[in-house]
């Protein structure tokens, strides 16, 4: 009996400090997420320009607080069940100030009390990551303060996982690819879930002419994406723009067109890294993008704002499930 107890109480240590240390693992990784509006939006990229961006962009002319309330409005007028949210969601985590102005840009969507699942954007790195941990679990305690997870919502199994593997060391990039894998393999062989989505901040494919395709995120996690029969979209931010990649039969779409200075894409078709399927012009449009579910179909909408402020359809298709 002694020997029992003593066991039983290992055990229990044991599984508060898996908690402790590696909150992102434990059995409860998968949040659900009640569809009412059977749509949800995504968006990347609204932190506003900084000191460091502004050496590459001039300041004024991309300087797009008020696109990305614009933004902020009109997915509060939608009312999305949730709002998945591709990183960089500030100018620098470690920085109250730029939490602050981060609260004010989405404070539509707040006062209608729209969850946020966001992942983490290297601007969320930036300055004290002790700061960064007090704002983010602050804003998001629903994800329960961890690093990678994963949603449930409407027969759609959502990946969440972090891309700043340089942030992570060694056993958590080991530990959060092995969650992958075996996430992967378990919305895979579950029959409630149709189709699954993937997301994370840095792009596998882009041609943006500031920032680099991640060649990490392809190896590890879009080679075993692409090979799921259930995969159908890999959403990534980091690019200030709108892109599109097709390949073995699933979308890996680029939208960080939420207000961040934006960046210029190599569209030349003979020097550009990857074959883009949206014929669009070298700087694109402020944006985001709009799933819907219906009962035997799955929309994608990417709803751009023109010229004069108005929202507008720039691409949209459509899957079956």
């Amino acid at each position: 009996m002694v020997n029992k107890l003593i066991w039983k109480s290992a055990l229990i240590l044991f599984s508060f400090i898996s908690l402790v240390i590696f909150p992102g693992f434990s059995e409860k990784d998968e949040i659900v997420v009640i569809a009412n509006k059977r749509n949800f939006i995504i968006i990347g990229d609204t932190q506003r320009i900084g000191f460091w961006e502004s050496l590459y962009w001039d300041y004024w002319s991309e300087h797009n607080k008020e696109k990305t309330k614009l933004l902020f409005k009109e997915i509060a007028r939608e009312e999305p069940d949730f709002i998945l949210h591709l990183g960089d969601l500030t100018r620098d985590g470690g920085n109250d100030t730029a939490w602050n102005e981060f609260d004010e840009d989405y404070q539509f969507v707040k006062e209608k009390g729209i969850p946020v699942f966001p992942v983490f954007g290297n601007h969320e790195y930036f300055g004290n990551e002790e700061t960064l941990l007090i704002n983010w679990n602050k804003r998001f305690p629903q994800i329960k303060g961890r690093k990678w997870y994963s949603l449930d919502y409407d027969e759609l199994g959502i990946i969440m996982f972090n891309s700043n593997f340089d942030e992570l060391n060694e056993n958590d990039k080991a530990e959060q690819l092995k969650w992958y894998a075996e996430k992967l393999h378990e919305m895979e062989t579950d029959n409630r879930i149709k189709k699954i989505i993937v997301a994370g901040h840095h792009p596998p494919f882009t041609n943006s002419k500031i920032v680099n395709p991640n060649l990490d995120v392809a190896k590890y996690y879009v080679e075993p994406f692409e090979k799921t029969k259930k995969g159908i979209l890999f959403f990534s931010g980091h690019c200030h723009s709108y892109e599109k990649f097709v390949r073995s039969g699933k979308y890996f779409i680029v939208s960080g067109g939420g207000g961040g200075p934006r960046q210029k894409l190599n569209t030349n078709k003979l020097t550009r890294k990857f074959d883009d399927k949206f014929n669009g012009p070298v700087t694109r449009f402020f944006h985001f993008c709009k799933l819907s579910v219906n009962q035997d179909s799955i929309y994608l909408d990417v709803v751009g704002l023109d010229k004069g402020n108005h929202f507008i359809i720039k691409d949209n298709f459509r899957f079956k499930k």
